[in-house]
């Protein structure tokens, strides 16, 4: 795939996490299916507060707010994908939340926002280091899982892993290369054997392989609208 053409494919994935307004635009798009007095909605409001408030002074390796990546998450399904479910919507924005925030767990979440949720963040959420021998070891075993998860669970996953693949220039090569790997051989198959964000995913490594940062995306963006 051409660089050119990576930039048209995600160019919609760009420009919606690029915004400066994401909240606006999340609560937009969902205000198209959901009503905003709905319970739903507002529990969506809840679990955006909650995300917001367990993150507060988290930073990403990019020097980004952690909690942005759970609301890009959410973006990335409700823009690009055309998400409607209430309850895959409030997992994105807590996916991080048990795994990386101490005083949450599985059971606080589904007594805030009912065994739907919960359901997907185990999924989603790695297990605690404590159960494993090594790192990769539990890396290993979280990656493997995915192979027999269904439809609805990845509609979770894979917008974290395009987000994830997205804001690798902050990390250095080693990382970058190693997180790659494992894209092309567990995210990338489970995304073409269940048509969720294919060319995205594909466009999004072949980013990272040759070298992509932000600046670099904007200028051939910009090139590729006058030709």
């Amino acid at each position: 795939m051409p660089f050119e053409s990576e930039v048209h494919v995600l160019a919609k994935v760009d420009r919606v996490i690029a915004s400066r307004s994401p909240k606006r635009d999340l609560f937009r798009h969902i205000r198209r299916f959901l009503d905003q007095h709905d319970e739903e909605y507002r529990e969506i409001e809840e679990a955006y507060r909650v995300s917001r408030r367990a993150c507060k002074n988290r930073r990403r390796e990019d020097g980004t707010a952690a909690f942005g990546h759970g609301r890009s998450v959410a973006l990335i399904q409700v823009a690009c994908m055309g998400i409607k479910d209430p309850d895959q919507i409030k997992a994105a924005l807590l996916h991080d939340v048990v795994e990386d925030i101490r005083g949450w767990s599985h059971e606080r979440v589904e007594r805030q926002f009912g065994p739907k949720v919960v359901y997907y963040t185990r999924w989603v959420s790695k297990d605690p280091r404590t159960h494993f021998r090594s790192k990769e070891e539990r890396d290993r075993v979280y990656q493997s899982r995915f192979r027999r998860a269904p439809k609805a669970v990845l509609v979770v996953k894979l917008p974290d892993v395009l987000h994830n693949l997205r804001t690798l220039f902050a990390c250095d090569r080693k990382k970058q290369e190693r997180i790659v790997l494992v894209a092309r051989r567990v995210y990338l198959p489970l995304a073409e054997r269940h048509g969720i964000l294919v060319n995205e995913i594909e466009a999004a490594i072949r980013r990272v392989e040759k070298g992509w940062s932000p600046r670099r995306v904007a200028e051939d963006r910009a090139g590729a609208s006058i030709r």
